[in-house]
């Protein structure tokens, strides 16, 4: 009897990464009153789903939505706070199912067999796309993929 648990899991985590994802309209349909408040440029902007230096969170985040991590940096003249934003684009795919490798890092009995720690391709390896610097709680850097 054949088991369907791996096109389930597959179907599964697919649907987890489509409901993640948000454009720009569906975050200014959330914050409309933070939207109304920008001027008619940095509305275009965060249609867009991009960002300009002078931007405050609320801003950044309706452009580009949440990040995927937020770290400081200080030093000496003072604290900054880091949003790093990674898109899947940047993370390379094993195992033929569009799902990270480290997902099936253990083995997956029925995928590839029962494989516990061979090689079959690198670890997923994620990288900033995005990286987004505020201090005093105005964007002061933006750096980013050319």
């Amino acid at each position: 009897m054949k088991t369907k648990t791996p096109s389930l899991f597959i179907g599964l985590a697919a649907l987890a990464v489509l409901a993640g994802c948000a454009t720009p309209e569906t975050r200014i349909k959330k914050n409309p009153t933070v939207f109304a408040s920008l001027a008619p440029a940095e509305q275009e902007l965060v249609r867009q789903g991009r960002v300009a230096i002078g931007f405050t969170p609320p801003m950044v985040r309706i452009a580009l939505g949440n990040p995927d991590r937020v770290t400081q940096r200080i030093d000496k003249n003072g604290t900054s706070e880091i949003w790093h934003y990674r898109s899947l684009d940047d993370c390379y795919f094993y195992g033929g199912a569009g799902l990270p490798w480290g997902y099936w890092r253990g083995g997956w009995r029925g995928w590839w067999g029962p494989y516990w720690g061979g090689y079959h391709g690198a670890p997923a390896v994620y990288r900033d796309h995005i990286r987004a610097v505020f201090t005093n709680g105005r964007l002061v850097l933006i750096e980013q993929d050319a």
